[in-house]
Order: structure tokens, then sequence, then C-alpha cells
């Protein structure tokens, strides 16, 4: 896999990119977050950092925390959608998270989200070198000597 640098894989958020400063500030968080991946999805960095749902949970909970307040240009508009508006920037977290390598040294490296989720990429058991096994065919080989 061609891994991505943190700020390729969840590019800088751009204020004039952005419908609304609520949006932006969830961009801007998950930009962060994204950012050191390697160090801040582990469950040891909090609650919210435990799995993909508590995670999901806050982002949600500050998503909504933005239509909160009574601000004299508040960051969100009445009618803005914080549950989708914090579902997208979830997802978009969470794809940068698969893009970007956990352990970029290692022979055969990881993204952050396996890291941080369990998922690892099967690999198929090694066969050792006295299995009877024709490795072209799956089937056995006849010891010396016999008639199959």
């Amino acid at each position: 896999m061609n891994w991505l640098k943190p700020w390729i894989a969840y590019p800088p958020p751009n204020p004039d990119d952005s419908p609304t400063t609520a949006d932006f500030m969830l961009d801007s968080d998950g930009f962060r977050e994204v950012y050191n991946a390697a160090t801040n999805f582990v469950p040891s960095m909090g609650p919210q950092y435990a799995n993909p749902k508590a995670y999901r949970n806050n982002m949600l909970k500050y998503a909504f925390s933005l239509t909160q307040n009574d601000f004299e240009d508040p960051p969100a508009p009445p009618d803005w959608d914080w549950f989708e508006a914090g579902m997208a920037a979830v997802d978009k977290v969470f794809a940068a998270l698969k893009q970007v390598a956990f352990n970029p040294n290692a022979e055969q490296p990881i993204s952050v989200w396996q890291s941080w989720t369990g998922e690892l990429p099967e690999t198929p058991a090694p066969q050792p070198e006295s299995d009877p096994m024709h490795a072209a065919t799956g089937q056995s080989a006849a010891p010396p000597g016999t008639i199959l």
C-alpha cells in the first residue's frame, strides 16, 4: 500500500471552503486528530479513543455543542444539521486513518485504523519446510515407491 502522510490523507481545512464556522471547526478538529493519528488513536489517550463508536459519539456531542451557545455570531446557523455534519466529519477522519501508516518503517506496516480497531489483514500461516502439501496443487506428495 502507498501510505499517505497525515496532511495528505486529511488536508488542512480552509475556512473559505467551509459553509459555516461550525463546519470549519469540525474539519479543523479532524485535521488535528489525523495529523497526530498514531499517538491519538489509542485507548489510553482517553475514553473518546476507546473505539470507533466512542469516537463517533464524542464527535457528535461536539457537533451538537456547536449549536448550543448564545454567541453574537454563532458558529452554526439555526438550520445547521449537526448530526449530518458530525457524521461527515467522523467519516472523513476514519477514511484518513485507513490511509496513514501506524508503523511506516515496519516490515509489514499497518494503518492507524488497523492498529486502533484490531482489524488486521489476514496472513496465511507459514508452511513448514517438511510439509508434505504440494504448493501448486494443494495435494500431498505421494511417498516414494507408492502408487496413487
